[in-house]
Parts: C-alpha cells; structure tokens; sequence
C-alpha cells in the first residue's frame, strides 16, 4: 500500500494534482494497492490517521512545502515534529524548499526522504510546447521508479537525467519555442536543487492487489492496538501547534 497525498487549492497544486492523479493511475494499471487523498481532505489528522491505518512503505506528496513542513488544504500537514511517523518509510515530495530542515530530519531518525533545497517550477502549456506534460514526466520518475522495484538511489539518478534531458531540449529549442529559454532555467533548478535523504540502497515493498483482503484484517488488528498512541500522537499535535 502507497499513499498519495495532493492537496488541491490554487493554480500550482492543480498541476500538482493533475501529477497525482496520474500516478494513481500507474498504481491501478499495475495492481498496485493505493490510496490517493485529495483537495480538502488533506490535512494533519487525515495524514496521521491513513498513516496509522496503513503503515504505508511509500508516502507520496505533491503541493506546497517549507523549510520544515508540509502543507495541507488548510495549515500543515506534516513538520518536524512528527518525523516518527515517517521513520523507517520512504517519503517522496515534489514541494518546495522541504528538504532544507524537514528532510534531514527525517534522514535523522531513520527514514528515506525526496525534497528539494529550492523553489519547484511547474511548467504550463504553451502555443509550440505541452512543458506541463513534461515537468509532470520529470516529478513521477521517482515514485513509478520505486514502486517498479529499483533502489532509492537509482530512483534518484533517474530523476536527475530525466530533468538533464528536458534541459538540453529546451536549450536546443530557445528561438523556436516560446520561452524554452525560461523553462530550461525552471528544470534547471528543480534538478539541482533536488536531493535524496537517507540511504541509497533501499527498496519499496508494495503487496499486491490479491492479498489486500488479508493485509486488512492485520491493518484492522495494527489500528486497534496503536489506537492509544495515535490518540496521545493526536493530542501532542493539538496542544502543540
């Protein structure tokens, strides 16, 4: 089980969301059991009650970020404070500015995090050019990388080439396509700026769809017998914020 977590509120978490949407739809074509939370729904209690339910290898997020957090719809959806959640998973956002604190954080205790150290572009389409389409290609490199079988790091060095190879196109295309000089620059920074936490040489172990049933009797078994932490975790959260 994988969750995709896509709040959906302006003009860049509608490109944000587009990307999600596509990536739960990878998840469908190749049984891969998931669960897309989306617009509204996405928020602090939402994400600490599917983590709880499912104790997902693989949490995926695309939206807004800071330095030390994850937004939701409305306020954060995840922040320093609650790296145990993420502690022995692998977390991929597509958000800006979240690898500078949140992270290493998370690498801290134990945990694989995707984040970038800058700003992420998003591309538009253009009279000559869909560059949507193809920042969208660039940002599921990772997580379809990941759930197709292959290492942290290799998923990462994907990544990287994928946003090397847009760059170059662009480069080639300035003059010939309506601000491909902009746009290269744009890819530019989301692949330098891009950065895995962690280990490199970790897997993903998602079950496949023909042992759901039983992998939601044993949720159901974890859920109850974590409920009391995940109310203490609730209320920490509460009286803290």
């Amino acid at each position: 089980m994988i969750l995709i977590f896509t709040p959906h509120v302006d003009v860049p978490t509608t490109i944000s969301f587009d990307a999600a949407s596509r990536l739960a739809e990878v998840c469908e074509r190749g049984g891969v059991p998931f669960r897309l939370v989306y617009g509204l729904r996405v928020s602090g209690v939402a994400f600490r009650w599917k983590v709880y339910w499912y104790d997902p290898p693989l949490i995926v997020y695309f939206g807004h970020g800071r330095e030390d957090r994850l937004l939701g719809s409305y306020g954060g959806m995840v922040t320093v404070r609650d790296v145990e959640l993420l502690r022995g998973r692998v977390t991929y956002t597509m958000a800006c500015k979240s690898g500078r604190v949140l992270g290493r954080k998370v690498a801290e205790e134990g945990g694989v995090y995707f984040g970038s150290e800058d700003n992420m572009f998003a591309g538009f389409p253009e009279v000559d050019h869909d560059y949507m389409g193809d920042f969208i290609d660039t940002w599921l490199v990772i997580p379809i990388s990941l759930i197709s079988g292959l290492r942290t790091g290799e998923a990462y060095r994907r990544y990287i080439e994928r946003c090397t190879y847009y760059v170059r196109l662009y480069e080639r295309m300035i003059g010939e396509w309506d601000n491909a000089d902009w746009y290269a620059e744009a890819m530019e920074r989301n692949r330098d700026g891009y950065r895995l936490y962690g280990s490199g040489d970790v897997r993903v172990r998602v079950e496949s769809r023909g042992l759901e049933s039983v992998i939601g009797l044993f949720e159901l078994w974890k859920f109850l017998r974590k409920a009391g932490s995940m109310f203490n975790v609730w209320f920490r959260w509460w009286v803290e914020r």
